[in-house]
């Protein structure tokens, strides 16, 4: 679902022949904030988990 012109197109690119409404702006801004979002919260909690792991190594296997 892509919408032309949003604020994420890339410059050059051919210009539609209607206008995009408010709405479907506002959508794809919102689409595009929420999956931006949900990125930074997995990196978050990824590090979380590794930060764990370094603290408390556990037991290592000895070979």
């Amino acid at each position: 679902m892509k919408k032309i012109p949003g604020p994420f197109e890339p410059p050059l690119v051919r210009r539609p022949k209607r206008n995009i409404t408010a709405r479907s702006y506002s959508c794809t801004t919102l689409t595009h904030k929420n999956n931006e979002n949900g990125k930074v919260i997995t990196m978050i909690m990824i590090e979380m988990i590794v930060n764990k792991k370094a603290q408390n190594p556990g037991f290592a296997p000895t070979n």
